[in-house]
């Protein structure tokens, strides 16, 4: 603000009258210097109020999201996609993993050496990267790659939808015949141990939770490659009325000639110490067979609490070793169009395959009157139900 003033200021009414204006300039002065000061005082204050605004939102954002270096949000492009997001998170989440592990196998292993074969010790204490769900909703055309110590999830139960298309230009396919061949997509694919910038990684601590997962165009929702060690699923709801015949499988190495690392391949398909805990599995409402919610191989499993809703066919376990089923519930399930979509009497709660003179696992009662089977491997379907026809040989 300026304000001019002579020093002196005359008026004519019928005299002339002179009078000392250099107190008022001096006071007018004054009055703009305390304005200045206090619109720069009020800039100050806005300023510090917005910094202490970001401040305390770094600080929520920091409870919520982590506090530490290991955990990754999914993001999404404009058309909602994930696709590029997840390939680069795990590039990075990677990338620390094998600066750990190399650091590990050579500080631990020239004292102790490894327990268990290579890649142990720097897979045991590499980061276990988190790849955190804050959207409602993601879509994927290709398939979602799971790598070793890499776990899925969302903040809540069933906060975030995961729309598999499968129609990208990089899905893996169940193209192997263990227990059955679909030659369906795969929308999840937990990788086997694998070989990344170096280091062995080996297949630990993979799991899945708090997540909606929608397979479309025949996809086969989750695929595991060879021999997890102790992979987790928990608290997820998998639909497939537009999906693969089977829900859940544990099979050999898939391949693509695409595919980003080196898998290592095992000739050993069986899973220890899985869990399968709270899923709810919305099948395809079909009475085409084969098909199963599940098809596993390993030991120590524990299956916990899975609601079935549109299968005709529960687990299928290929070995009876140390399993125990628990918690499973199924219903006929109607069609959206209220039809029965198979008989009844053909659903079965689970098949469990004795591989012994004596069962070796505990499957607990069920609901609802319907069967389930637990025989001896090799031997024959008493009838047609599930997975099998009638005289089918038990896999």
């Amino acid at each position: 603000m300026d304000i001019s003033l002579p020093n002196v200021l005359t008026a004519t009414k019928t005299e002339k009258i002179t009078v000392d204006a250099s107190e008022l300039k001096q006071y007018i002065e004054n009055i703009e210097k305390k304005l200045d000061e206090t619109q720069q005082q009020n800039k100050n204050a806005i300023i510090a109020i917005a910094q202490a605004i970001q401040q305390t939102q770094s600080e929520v954002n920091s409870a919520f999201v982590g506090k530490n270096r290991f955990e990754f949000y999914l993001e999404r492009d404009s058309n909602l996609y994930a696709d590029a997001s997840l390939e680069k998170i795990i590039k990075e989440g990677q990338k620390i993993q094998s600066e750990y592990w190399h650091n590990a196998e050579e500080r631990l292993g020239a004292r102790w050496g490894s327990p268990s074969g290579e890649g142990w010790l720097g897979t045991t204490v590499s980061p276990l990267i988190k790849i955190i769900c804050n959207e409602p909703e993601y879509h994927f055309a290709n398939t979602l790659r799971l790598p070793s110590r890499f776990q899925l999830t969302s903040h809540a139960r069933f906060a975030s939808v995961l729309y598999f298309e499968m129609d990208g230009d990089k899905r893996m396919i169940d193209n192997n015949r263990w227990g059955m061949q679909t030659d369906d997509p795969v929308c999840i694919y937990v990788e086997p141990s694998t070989v990344v910038n170096g280091a062995v990684m080996r297949n630990f601590e993979q799991g899945i939770s708090n997540v909606i997962i929608v397979a479309l165009n025949k996809g086969l929702p989750v695929y595991l490659g060879a021999d997890q060690d102790r992979f987790w699923i928990q608290d997820v709801n998998i639909q497939q009325h537009q999906g693969s015949l089977v829900g859940i499988k544990n099979g050999p190495v898939l391949d693509a000639d695409w595919y980003p690392v080196e898998q290592k391949i095992s000739g050993n398909v069986s899973l220890p110490d899985p869990r399968f805990i709270n899923i709810q599995m919305e099948g395809p409402f079909s009475n085409e067979r084969p098909q199963a919610a599940m098809m596993l191989s390993g030991l120590n499993g524990i299956i916990s609490n899975l609601n079935l809703h549109g299968w005709m066919q529960g687990p299928v376990i290929f070995s009876d070793n140390n399993w125990i089923l628990n918690g499973i519930t199924a219903d006929e399930g109607l069609t959206h169009d209220k039809r029965l979509f198979c008989d009844p009497r053909e659903i079965l709660t689970h098949c469990v395959s004795q591989v012994g003179e004596k069962r070796n696992s505990y499957v607990a009662p069920t609901a609802g009157g319907l069967d389930g089977w637990y025989l001896p491997k090799r031997s024959k379907a008493p009838r047609t139900a599930g997975f099998y026809t009638e005289g089918q040989t038990i896999i």
